[in-house]
């Protein structure tokens, strides 16, 4: 009888005091945008990450749970210790105490990476996702092409339904027309683009001067930036530079029975290709799926900002160029290639596309190569204290370089400088804000009455033709044209009265996906609600596309 009052009173404790530690959640609910730390990998769809406000839970949109050992060691070995941004789908709700989220690390959106490798499974359940349709496509485009978990379920060659994939970077104009079907002036628009900007991912393809919409939605799986020489179709490595139809046969053959490459060096090794053949096409292959590269030609990059004139022109630009980009952001900060136009040498974006790969606004503190990080110190480079900063990579925050370079050296930097995703930085477009808008952002109010009654702003020389004087704080924070693609949630909506949240949610999960490559694409979104084309009237000579 004792026991049975005692293990009563148990149960009437135990049963007071776990309603309060079940609803009492640890983890916090996260932001659309928020940047967070990968701290475990709990399931192929399922992760913890830390933010400065506490930990939260995290499901991978479209991606069902139970995966493999493989799927783990790859969210792993990409994503395990970085610091990702997790983006909200509006059309998907949260679920209990998890945060369901797409995860993108840079440009990577690694949802879709671990269906494309074979490694994750589709979610069906997830089918009001926006991104569902193209995760499935991914799927069935693994599962044809029988990768990861696929490979025992291998039927149909993807050759068969999604067309020859090819390598973007390398394929001819020919083997484009050929396996893509595209019109004969695109494919040598692509080949003749690369020349000087090089694809670092797919999305970069939506540039190309005579690049559609339709024609990049119907062959984005059907192209590559990096090939993977160890599951890539025949027709994707025949399209690499140099390579012989005979020698992509015998790479194809010399993968199987277990045979595959675990370095690019084997190709040579086992004399499928020569030294000299791996070193023309080794930017562009992998024994991995690679989604994004990081390339530049020539190989040194230099942030627009901050760098000297010298290092300017080693990063590829004229000294007529070099000494107006300088000239140039004395006026106001350079935030985009935009920026660059009718400065000397600079009259049109065909002048201006060839330094792409090698000129930047911000500079990403974790990824940046020496050449970009040497070019925030302008001409006084000091190469201990770079040494430092490259050795103790990745950072936090940007601030953790301040004990690095000095509080006055940080405070000229930081402007310009980031880690994780796209740049944090708020920017206010002057062409568009509000007078309230723009006295928000730091602007007096005679200032903010200046800036209206000098537009529309077209060039930085127009503020001194209207007396506008900007304060090098407010130079921080100020832009004459807004891009879209890159724009974050507050300036983008800054820059109309009617710019609702809802809009600004369709925008950031559309461009999540793919950027808008062109005005056609981008007045074809924004004409598809009567609200949201009364908004892009307004705001189209100010918006731009990189």
């Amino acid at each position: 009888m004792r026991k049975q009052v005692f293990f009563l009173a148990i149960f009437m404790i135990l049963t007071a005091i776990m309603p309060a530690r079940l609803h009492a959640s640890p983890f916090i609910s996260l932001q659309n945008g928020e940047r967070a730390q990968v701290v475990e990998i709990i399931d192929i769809n399922a992760i913890r990450v830390r933010t400065d406000r506490g930990d939260a839970l995290v499901r991978l949109i479209g991606i069902h749970h139970g995966g493999t050992a493989e799927g783990i060691n790859f969210l792993t070995r990409e994503i395990m210790g970085t610091y990702v941004h997790v983006v909200r789908d509006p059309l998907f709700p949260d679920i209990g105490r998890w945060n369901y989220m797409y995860v993108m690390l840079v440009e990577r959106f690694i949802n879709g990476e671990l269906i494309l490798t074979g490694f994750g499974r589709l979610n069906e359940e997830h089918s009001r996702a926006s991104q569902f349709s193209n995760i499935q496509t991914g799927q069935a485009i693994a599962r044809d092409a029988g990768l990861g978990q696929w490979a025992s379920e291998l039927s149909t060659p993807i050759i068969t339904q999604y067309g020859e994939r090819v390598n973007i970077n390398t394929a001819s104009a020919a083997q484009i027309v050929q396996h893509l079907g595209a019109p004969q002036a695109l494919a040598n628009n692509i080949v003749n683009f690369r020349i000087t900007n090089v694809f670092q991912t797919i999305n970069d393809v939506k540039f190309v001067p005579g690049m559609t919409w339709e024609f990049f939605a119907s062959n984005r799986h059907r192209m590559s930036i990096s090939t993977n020489i160890n599951t890539a179709p025949l027709p994707e490595i025949q399209s690499l530079t140099g390579i012989t139809d005979a020698q992509a046969q015998a790479i194809v053959e010399a993968r199987g029975g277990g045979q595959s490459f675990t370095e690019l060096n084997q190709l040579v090794t086992r004399g499928l290709i020569t030294a000299q053949q791996l070193s023309v096409i080794t930017p562009f292959v992998s024994t991995q799926s690679v989604s994004i590269i990081h390339f530049a030609r020539p190989n040194i990059r230099a942030n627009m900002n901050l760098a000297s004139t010298g290092q300017l022109t080693s990063a590829g630009a004229t000294s007529t160029q070099a000494s107006g980009i300088v000239s140039q952001r004395g006026h106001l900060h350079l935030r985009n290639l935009h920026d660059l136009i009718d400065l000397p040498g600079f009259a049109t974006m065909a002048q201006i596309n060839p330094l792409a790969d090698n000129l930047r606004a911000y500079t990403n503190l974790n990824t940046a190569p020496r050449s970009e990080i040497e070019s925030l110190f302008g001409s006084a480079v000091n190469h201990t204290i770079v040494d430092n900063i490259m050795n103790n990579r990745p950072f936090g925050s940007p601030s953790q370089i301040e004990s690095i370079v000095g509080a006055a050296l940080f405070s000229v930097m930081e402007p310009f400088i980031y880690v994780g995703g796209q740049p944090p930085h708020i920017l206010i477009n002057l062409n568009t804000a509000t007078h309230a808008q723009l006295v928000d952002a730091g602007f007096y109010d005679a200032e903010a009455t200046r800036v209206i009654n000098a537009r529309p702003i077209l060039r930085p020389s127009h503020l001194d033709h209207w007396q506008v004087t900007l304060r090098e704080d407010l130079r921080h924070v100020s832009t004459l044209y807004t891009n879209i693609n890159t724009a974050s949630n507050q300036e983008l909506l800054t820059l109309d009265g009617a710019m609702t949240q809802d809009m600004v949610a369709r925008i950031t999960s559309y461009r999540n996906d793919q950027p808008f490559g062109s005005f056609e694409e981008l007045e074809a979104f924004f004409a598809a609600d009567d609200a949201m084309w009364d908004v892009y009237l307004r705001l189209r000579n100010f918006i731009i596309l990189r």
